[in-house]
């Protein structure tokens, strides 16, 4: 077990969702610049970040509860809650493009 905890630990840093979470509590002023902090406002790269953090909750969610088996449904959910996000307006497609970049 240790080991598996160890690779998580070790392989966080430089993921990118990891470095935007990490970017709710980082002070703008000192912390490092990163390729979407000049063309992303932080307020759009937080929304992104919690609607992908709630994803990931309800995959765990998911995978724990009796309704296990339906964990592929989630996963083929995550791209229209994607394309949702770009077509309801509330994060304009080149945000979403520089966001998901990778």
């Amino acid at each position: 077990m240790g080991l598996f905890m160890y690779l998580v630990a070790s392989s966080l840093p430089g993921n990118e969702m990891w470095e935007r979470i990490l970017g709710f509590f980082k002070d703008d002023t000192v912390a490092p610049k990163e390729r979407w902090t000049d063309s992303v406002p932080k307020k759009v790269v937080n929304a992104f970040t919690l609607v992908q953090v709630a994803c990931l909750g309800a995959m765990f969610y998911v995978k724990e509860s009796p309704f296990g088996v339906l964990f592929p449904v989630i996963i083929a959910l995550l791209a229209p809650i994607r394309f949702g996000l770009e077509k309801s307006g509330y994060i304009s497609k080149e945000h979403i493009e520089i966001l998901d970049a990778e």
